[in-house]
């Protein structure tokens, strides 16, 4: 294979990280408070993917990460709300999860490297194509910088004292990298007790739903929620607050309960939902809601 026919080859892959890229843009404006440090992307070069072509004796065109894309961001539960970028778009047949792992090297490398492919209805295109997605938090970044730069594919003669003790870096840094996990929780608490003007985040959003409802939600549904709130104009902590207290949405509820009591099967249905579920589901489409208990009336 030549340079030539090497560039005809990454051109679907290199459409699927520009889409990528847009989409995940989008998606970071709508989840609100994150620390994003970085978005890296690049596309290997003929040298380089021949020689791990080579060196893994597979052809060029089986490599998994022709296209890469890396996200750094401050926290583990960050890393996680763009993990639900990539699941929820798999949900939605956009792409395909071809692997999904986390990277712990006895170099001290740690990351979550997940594998997408996209077919051309996503791309638009007649082939098929493939990213790699490393999902970092700051200070494995931080640590994976050091590393490339003073030891990866290095042939120096370090000695054992110096590997060991960089090696026990590594692990301080881990410690260090979920205590700062850990610390969010009240950085959380105090955004949805004394910041309503805040950005919605899922985070927040965990929080208030279990505050007002005592009900708990799964990150990835929370992640969801909240960019359905934000499209909808509920992008504050304040706004959702609000929201969760609106009177009118607990009038129409017990309007529900009387219709359902009379027959009305799709009020019945809407009254199954839990409560968080009830108020984003139904408090957003009241008029809607309405029509259902007026038809339930006319019968």
């Amino acid at each position: 294979m030549d340079i030539k026919q090497y560039n005809g080859i990454i051109r679907p892959h290199q459409r699927l990280l520009r889409q990528l890229l847009l989409d995940l843009e989008f998606h970071i404006e709508d989840i609100g408070e994150i620390n994003l440090f970085a978005i890296e992307h690049r596309m290997k070069t003929f040298k380089s993917a021949l020689r791990k072509s080579q060196r893994k004796n597979i052809p060029i065109e089986e490599l998994t990460d022709l296209a890469g894309l890396r996200v750094v961001v401050g926290t583990k539960s960050e890393t996680e709300q763009i993990a639900r970028f990539l699941s929820r778009m798999q949900v939605s047949d956009d792409i395909s999860i071809v692997s999904d792992e986390i990277i712990a090297r006895d170099d001290g490398y740690f990351a979550r490297h997940i594998v997408v492919k996209a077919d051309g209805r996503y791309l638009r295109s007649v082939y098929d194509a493939r990213v790699e997605v490393q999902l970092r938090a700051a200070l494995q970044h931080a640590f994976d910088s050091i590393s490339r730069a003073w030891s990866y594919n290095s042939n120096r003669p370090y000695s054992d004292e110096w590997k060991k003790e960089f090696l026990q870096v590594a692990e301080h840094l881990r410690i260090v990298d979920e205590r700062v996990s850990s610390l969010q929780d009240e950085v959380v608490k105090l955004s949805v007790d004394l910041g309503d003007a805040d950005s919605l985040s899922p985070l927040s959003l965990q929080k208030i739903v279990h505050d007002r409802f005592g009900e708990s939600i799964k990150l990835d549904d929370a992640v969801d929620e909240c960019r359905y709130l934000v499209d909808v104009g509920i992008d504050t902590v304040g706004k959702l607050k609000t929201f969760f207290q609106d009177q009118h949405i607990t009038d129409i509820r017990k309007e529900l309960e009387s219709a359902a009591q009379g027959g009305n099967q799709s009020a019945a249905s809407l009254l199954g939902f839990t409560l968080h579920s009830f108020w984003t589901t139904v408090g957003t489409r009241l008029e809607a809601t309405r029509e259902i208990i007026l038809r339930n009336s006319q019968k």
